[in-house]
């Protein structure tokens, strides 16, 4: 099941994956990395994470990224680890939306489908790019024994 949206790292912005390959129906051959690359991380503890307001997702849910990694960053280390296209949770998946009812009832039907989805992402990849201390952050041997 592919995503309903990508980051397109070339324009900066989370685009629906239709864009990519039209209305094309996909079986049980759906490989992502034909299309974009996966990216997983470790999500940070609540005080190591600011919610961040981006154009990239043109400002529709607040990112949250670690205190210390900027979007800007994140980009051009994905620009050179990867191709043009990514899939990360935090932008293209909608985020809570607390205040806003409207927006989170979008959230809530959409995470329905994008949930569900989230393993058949991963689980049919043939890379992933992986950050275990945090989206964006170097790999450090610490904190490994954290719940998280």
């Amino acid at each position: 099941i592919p995503p309903r949206r990508v980051w397109d790292l070339c324009s900066n912005r989370v685009i629906p994956f239709a864009w990519l390959c039209g209305e094309k129906k996909f079986d049980n051959s759906f490989r992502p990395n034909r299309y974009f690359t996966p990216v997983s991380h470790s999500w940070v503890s609540p005080e190591e994470r600011t919610l961040v307001t981006s154009t990239i997702n043109n400002g529709q849910w607040d990112i949250p990224m670690p205190n210390d990694v900027s979007l800007e960053n994140l980009r051009e280390q994905m620009l050179q680890l990867s191709g043009r296209y990514l899939w990360l949770d935090v932008l293209c998946l909608r985020q809570e939306c607390e205040g806003d009812d409207q927006k989170e009832d979008l959230r809530l039907e959409e995470w329905k489908m994008d949930i569900p989805t989230i393993g058949s992402i991963y689980h049919s990849a043939q890379a992933v790019i992986v950050f275990f201390n945090g989206v964006g952050r170097k790999f450090r041997a610490t904190g490994l024994e954290d719940e998280r």
